[in-house]
């Protein structure tokens, strides 16, 4: 009897043993084989930037009990890989190397305020591709035979899905207050994926100023015509300008010849002639300078206009007077001239204009 109760325990201690060696065998399998699929899951969500999706990844996969990290994750990746994975935000050279290093960051060392930043600035910076990419596409619809249409709204829906993710980008960073929150980790990886960084990049460098031209000749205060005897006739641009012209010995001599419309406001002209026989000898320069005093005064332009005409030494001005306003104390002859009537000497003396 003893006996039997003694083999019966010993059965049942066995029976134990063996139900709790299998029991661990059962649970060495099921974690040997969540092994194999984070395994099988990690080579699906590195990309390019192995070292820290791969940091990422696990941390996220410790840090969610229910598994959802791994699900996001590949989802994610799935729809960037529907997307061609075609980057419209192509940095340059400067701007990859900054983006290798963000990447090596851990998502506690990023710049959250400097990430916020970013993140309205490439918003705009693809707004403003947008806008030029439609002006493409609407002027390449208006123009026949035109064959680049559909790689025009591709660059278009790719670049509004594009600034579709950014603008989320920005909502959810809104939400977050500090690079420590356990959100923060997924936006980050988003910012890396839309190559945006904490930091704006570098400006480049400004090549060497160009030197500026040698400077332009000081303004003078009249024009220049030539007579039909290839004698200077000077024109006064304004009433300040007048005055410089007639009183101001550096731009006439005291025995040239002047002219003004008679009654009226004018331009003061003055022929560069000292002799005195301008009239008798060279008429056609005289009739040429009346016509210039003429079509520059506001003198009615219709029938014979008449013109004064006298030596520059004549010519003074009054204390206060207002600009263009002189005084003539000496000998003045009057010069009529019609101006309809002599339209073809006004088009050749604009073809001497200086």
């Amino acid at each position: 009897m003893i006996l039997s109760f003694i083999l019966l325990i010993t059965i049942i201690y066995c029976n134990m043993r063996i139900c709790k060696s299998l029991l661990l065998s059962s649970k060495s399998l099921s974690s040997l084989s969540s092994l194999i699929s984070i395994k099988r899951c990690i080579p699906i969500v590195k990309n390019n930037n192995n070292y820290y999706n791969d940091y990422s990844t696990k941390l996220r996969s410790i840090s969610t009990s229910s598994g959802k990290g791994f699900a996001e994750k590949i989802d994610n990746n799935n729809n960037n890989n529907n997307n061609n994975n075609i980057n419209l935000i192509k940095p340059n050279s400067s701007d990859s190397n900054n983006n290798e290093n963000n990447n090596r960051k851990k998502p506690e060392d990023w710049d959250l305020k400097g990430l916020k930043a970013e993140t309205s600035r490439v918003y705009l910076r693809i707004f403003k591709k947008i806008g030029k990419a439609s002006e493409r596409l609407s002027k390449g619809k208006e123009l026949e035979n035109y064959s680049n249409i559909s790689e025009l709204e591709n660059e278009l829906k790719i670049l509004q899905d594009t600034l579709v993710k950014v603008s989320r980008l920005e909502e959810r960073l809104k939400g977050i207050r500090s690079n420590k929150d356990n959100n923060f980790i997924k936006l980050v990886e988003d910012a890396i994926e839309l190559n945006i960084n904490d930091e704006p990049p570098p400006k480049q460098e400004r090549g060497e100023s160009k030197q500026k031209g040698k400077p332009s000749t000081p303004r003078k205060p009249y024009f220049i015509y030539n007579s039909n005897d290839n004698i200077n006739i000077r024109v006064g641009r304004a009433a300040p300008d007048n005055d410089e012209l007639s009183c101001n010995p550096e731009h006439r001599d005291n025995n040239d010849w002047w002219l003004h419309v008679a009654g009226f406001a004018g331009s003061h002209v003055v022929i560069r002639y000292t002799d005195d026989d301008l009239v008798e000898k060279f008429k056609e320069t005289v009739l040429d300078a009346a016509m210039l005093a003429a079509v520059n005064s506001k003198a009615p332009q219709s029938g014979k206009i008449p013109v004064s005409l006298t030596r520059c030494r004549y010519v003074s001005k009054p204390s206060g007077a207002k600009a263009g306003l002189v005084r003539l104390n000496g000998d003045v002859m009057t010069i009529k001239i019609d101006v309809k009537a002599n339209q073809a000497r006004l088009d050749r003396l604009n073809l001497t204009k200086e």
